[in-house]
């Protein structure tokens, strides 16, 4: 294959006698065979240590990540339950001072009915005294009676 090239910029080209550039059909040596393969074996191998160290990279990113949405888990549960303790805390509180009013409007509603028994009992006695001086008060007025009625028949005699 003859073309018409500069012979220095390309390896495998040169020059014949015409001034012609031609491509070499030399084959390349060996040490140059075996230096390429070392540098593409040198090649993979970086290749696959930086495909290692970013998988190593995305897997400590993905482990820091769940690390950091389990702290976060943990922090909403702590929460919850303070949250939780709060409200229980809250309606124990509710209920105690429900259950003291209760107690206060018992305590005053038993007052009540202990003054108002009284009262009644004060009321019963009065009336009961009340009938008693009633009943002195006839008595005595059937006593009068009688003893103006005998004092007359006295004198009647």
């Amino acid at each position: 294959q003859r073309q018409k090239e500069d012979p220095g910029s390309n390896p495998g080209w040169g020059e014949n006698d015409d001034d012609e550039v031609v491509f070499s059909q030399e084959k390349p040596d060996e040490d140059e065979l075996k230096s390429s393969a070392e540098a593409a074996e040198e090649e993979t191998r970086v290749r696959r240590r930086m495909e290692v160290e970013e998988t190593r990279e995305e897997r400590r990113r993905a482990e820091a990540e769940a690390d950091r949405l389990e702290r976060l888990e943990a922090e909403r549960l702590e929460e919850a339950e303070r949250l939780r303790i709060l409200e229980e805390e809250s309606e124990s509180a509710r209920l105690d001072a429900e259950a003291a009013e209760l107690a206060r409007l018992k305590a005053e509603t038993e007052e009540r009915d202990r003054l108002a028994r009284l009262a009644q009992q004060e009321e019963e006695d009065r009336l009961a005294r009340l009938a008693q001086r009633e009943e002195e008060d006839r008595v005595a007025r059937l006593q009068q009676e009688e003893e103006d009625r005998v004092a007359r028949i006295k004198e009647e005699e």
